[in-house]
């Protein structure tokens, strides 16, 4: 396992995968939830993966949404909450809100821990 806060071009790859509207919702989902385990075992890896989750959540629909919810669950505090809350609030899919509740569950469960 790659250390991504190390390893630009690895973490560079990831970020590209999970954010290119191009390429398949697997490859992409898969992505997410490498950057996302990555976080849960190392630690961030890297402000600008943060960053374009971040904004990849904003953009994204369905089961991808969920998973970069998910994956900002691991490093957010009170600003990602909200946002997270707010999407609660206005998701309409079922399984899009289990997976955002789920996320603000796991966010405030670390918040809590740390």
């Amino acid at each position: 396992r790659a250390d991504l806060a190390r390893a630009d071009e690895a973490r560079a790859a990831h970020v590209r995968l999970a954010t290119d509207e191009a390429e398949d919702l697997p490859l992409r989902r898969a992505a997410v939830a490498a950057l996302r385990e990555h976080t849960a075992r190392r630690g961030s890896p890297g402000p600008e993966a943060e960053a374009a989750l971040a904004d990849l959540f904003a953009r994204a629909t369905g089961p991808l949404r969920g998973d970069v919810a998910l994956a900002l669950a691991e490093t957010g505090g009170a600003e990602t909450r909200r946002a997270l809350e707010e999407a609660l609030r206005q998701a309409a899919d079922p399984a899009e809100r289990a997976a955002l509740a789920q996320a603000i569950d796991a966010l405030r469960r670390r918040v809590v821990a740390d």
